[in-house]
This record gives C-alpha cells, structure tokens and sequence, in this order.
C-alpha cells in the first residue's frame, strides 16, 4: 500500500507480454533456416533517442513533485514554527502581569548582591562535586562503566527510596500534570494555568488545526471538519495509516490489508467518499476541544480561508482584549506588536501550502508524460528483440527498464500532492499532536531555579494549590 514500485509491476509484466508476443508470431529465421535477431531497427540509437527525449520529460516532471512535497513540508513547519512563538511570548508576557505579582521570582537587577552570591554558590556546589559522585552519576546513565570505575572509586551509592507524604526537592518536578509551578519557601508548588493561558492556548491550536484540516480536505466540498480534544500525553497519532487499529481503519473501509492492497492499485482508495470517511477516523485534535458554537461558525464560512481567517480574527482579537486590560503586563506596544506579525508570518507559511494543494501539477506535462510512459512500454520490448540474443535475458531486460520508467512516474504522481495522497502523505495529525504538546509549555510557568533560598514566603491566593506528593 504506497509503494510506486507495486503500480509499476503490471506495466512491466504487459512490456513482458508484448516481448513474448512478438517474439512468437514474428518469423526471425532466414532461407537456411538458422535462427537470427530481429532487423526491425538497425541501430539502438534509433529508438534511444526517444528514449532520452521522454527521460528529460519524466525527471522534470520528478523534480518538480519532489519539490512541491518539500516546500509543503517546509511551509507547514514555517507556518506552526510562527504560531508557536506567538502561544509561548503571550504566556511569556502574562506572567510578568500584576495577577503572578506575588509568585514571581525575584528579580537580579533589583537584588544585584543577592544575585551575585547565588551565581557564586551555585557555581561552587557543581565544583565541590567530587569525582566519586561524578562517577557514581555516570553509573546510572552507563551500567557498563562499573566494572572500570568500581574498582577506584569503590561500589556505587545506593540512593535510598522517596518518602510518603514528602514535597520534592527545589528543581524536581513529579506529577505535575502539565500545570505550571512556582517555588514556596524552598518547594516546588503547582500553579493553576490561568484563564488567559488556557484560552490562548486554545486558540493558536484551533488555528493551526484548522489551517491542517483545509489542507488535507483539498478540493472536498459539504464536508464538516473532524475536530477532537487533545489529551495530552498521549500515543502519537500514527504516520503510516496502516499501522492503525482495525477498527479505526474500518471507518474508511480498509479493515482488509489485502483489498485496501488492490484498490489502491486501481487507485479506488483517492475517491471523494474514500477520503470524506478517511479524514473523519482521523480527526484534528485541539488543545480543549472545538465548541458547538465553534463549529458551527467554521461551517458557516465559505472556504478553506475563510475559515482559517475567522480562527486568526478570533486570536488577534483576544491578544488585543487582553492587551487592552492589561494581561500581557507593562510589555512595550511596539514588542506586543510582534505577536500580530508572527500570526501574519504564520498565515504566510499557510498561502504558502495552500499554493500547493489548490493548484495541482500542470495537466499538459502530466498528460505527455503520462502518454509516452505507455509509448515506452511498447519501445523497450522492440529494442531488445533487436539486440539481446538470450530470449530469456531480453524478457527480464524489458521488465526491469519498463519498471525503472513506469515506477519514477508513480512516484511523481505521489509527491506531487503532498496533503491527499495517503499514505504518502504529509502526517498532518502527527504535526498536529507535537504543535499541541508544544504550546501545553504555556502551561509552565516560572523555573524553579529563578527562586533564591532565603526568597520569603510566596503569599497565596486561590489561583495556586499544592502539588500531590511524591508517586507512592
């Protein structure tokens, strides 16, 4: 399922035919009844030269696609690249707003002695680290290395169990569950992602799902996007289709590996329902789910960009609302700016994918290349009539050259459209996934090691609660 070289198998096996055909009812004896090569053509040249003329025409035509699928690939990763600086500076800029006043870290510029002296201890507790510690470090990365250590530094430390009931130490972070953290006289604490956290979060993954969701869809007309809620920490989404529960692969009818084989031969597997019911097994998943409200709103909108531009409206003025009251903190107008010009940075990768899945790989050259790649397969059984002796050799010769040319052609059809051509297609939910476990660092809050121990302790309010201790 895929693989150019099984598409080119029966073209090959028709030259073959051809071959043999030929080699029956044409008569190749002379008067003396001796056995002699055929003289159709006198010189390979004669049939070389076309040969050479549609091997220009065919690794054109593979350049190209494989040009089209990398600049898809680079346009989508461009375009989320963008997206996510805007989720990471707007968390970045909110927790220097007056809401974290009393959780966040102290500052160097304002305790600049302070800040000195913990540089200065901090560098000399790494150095004071003896050579048997380093050694006993390097034992629970590389086991291996006991044997040769052992013996000069003595057997390692045994590390003794985490107590019941005993908050981590400042810089371990256990079962934080994707909340962010601050530090509490000397401990780790979690904090509770705030509403503008959440919400941003939220609406940088429902655009890039969005973008992901036009693209694939293509020319698909009435079709309602398949949107999930992201639970993070889950199983990647899985590239190869196939590699699919049969169950999930029963949604768009390929529960079978073998008929799924022979549709995809005839190419049935690219039909509009085939594709409608692939992309509803294989929903887009968003950092807390899509709305009612939501959706009906996207489908409402005419267009793959029309839809794409009502999610960035949606962000751009949310980062103007809370910019406005005051969210994004004493931040300069001219830094907030950024954030709309990665959002037009973003949306210029998206045009840039839309380029491609919209206009298709011109019709004239595909249909010539198309044309004398059939050519080619009545050529190449006559040339080696005419110069291979071995009937047998002739007959594997034709089927080897024929399926060099037909099976470069299949895989120009298949990179050519990079977002439809399952399964060598872009994997859009794999992309998706990682983009939302990325903007889930939103959800982080301060480093742990910007609290300094003698730091007072952090007034709390109701926004912040413990963290559950230590896994029992």
């Amino acid at each position: 399922h895929g693989s150019a070289a099984a598409r080119a198998v029966m073209p090959s096996i028709l030259s073959v035919c051809i071959y043999f055909i030929i080699l029956k009812y044409y008569d190749m004896t002379i008067d003396d009844g001796t056995e002699n090569k055929w003289d159709f053509v006198d010189h390979p040249y004669v049939i070389g030269a076309v040969m050479a003329c549609f091997t220009f025409l065919l690794v054109f035509r593979a350049n190209f696609s494989y040009n089209r699928y990398w600049e898809a690939a680079t346009s989508i990763h461009q375009m989320q690249s963008k997206w996510m600086d805007v989720g990471i500076e707007m968390a970045a800029f909110h927790l220097t707003s007056s809401r974290f006043e009393l959780v966040k870290p102290p500052t160097f510029g304002e305790n600049s002695e302070k800040g000195r002296s913990y540089f200065l201890n901090k560098k000399r507790r790494s150095m004071d680290k003896s050579l048997k510690d380093m050694a006993d470090d390097l034992e629970d990365i590389y086991p291996s290395w006991q044997s040769r250590l052992g013996t000069k530094f003595g057997s390692p430390k045994q590390k003794k169990p985490a107590k019941k009931n005993q908050d981590p130490p400042l810089g371990e972070v256990t079962d934080m569950d994707h909340a962010g953290f601050y530090c509490d006289n000397g401990k780790i604490r979690s904090m509770k992602p705030s509403p503008f956290i959440l919400e941003a979060s939220h609406l940088v993954s429902l655009l890039s799902a969005v973008a992901l969701a036009t693209l694939r869809n293509g020319d698909l007309e009435n079709i309602d996007f398949a949107f999930d809620e992201h639970v993070p920490g889950e199983a990647w989404p899985a590239v190869d289709p196939d590699a699919l529960t049969q169950k999930v692969r029963e949604e768009y009818e390929e529960a079978s590996r073998v008929m799924t084989f022979i549709k995809y031969l005839f190419g049935v597997t690219r039909s509009e329902k085939h594709r409608k019911l692939y992309f509803s097994a294989r929903p887009m998943k968003v950092l807390g789910g899509v709305s009612n409200a939501e959706r009906k709103l996207l489908n409402n909108a005419r267009g793959p960009s029309a839809k794409v531009c009502l999610c960035l409206l949606w962000l751009q003025a949310f980062i103007s609302r809370e910019y406005m009251a005051g969210s994004t903190g004493s931040v300069a107008p001219p830094i907030i700016s950024r954030l709309f010009q990665f959002t037009s940075d973003g949306m210029l990768g998206y045009n840039q994918s839309r380029k491609i899945a919209l206009i298709p790989f011109p019709f004239a050259h595909a249909q010539l290349t198309a044309l004398f790649t059939a050519v080619i397969g009545v050529l190449v059984p006559i040339l080696n009539l005419s110069f291979v002796n071995n009937k047998i050799f002739g007959g594997v010769v034709t089927f080897l050259t024929v399926m060099v040319f037909t099976g470069l052609h299949e895989v120009s059809r298949e990179l050519e459209s990079p977002f439809n051509n399952a399964p060598n297609d872009l994997p859009l939910n794999t992309l998706q996934a990682l983009f939302n476990e990325g903007l889930l660092i939103m959800h982080s809050g301060f480093n742990p090691d910007s609290y300094w121990a003698d730091n007072a302790k952090l007034q709390l309010g109701e926004l912040f609660e413990e963290t559950s201790v230590s896994k029992a």
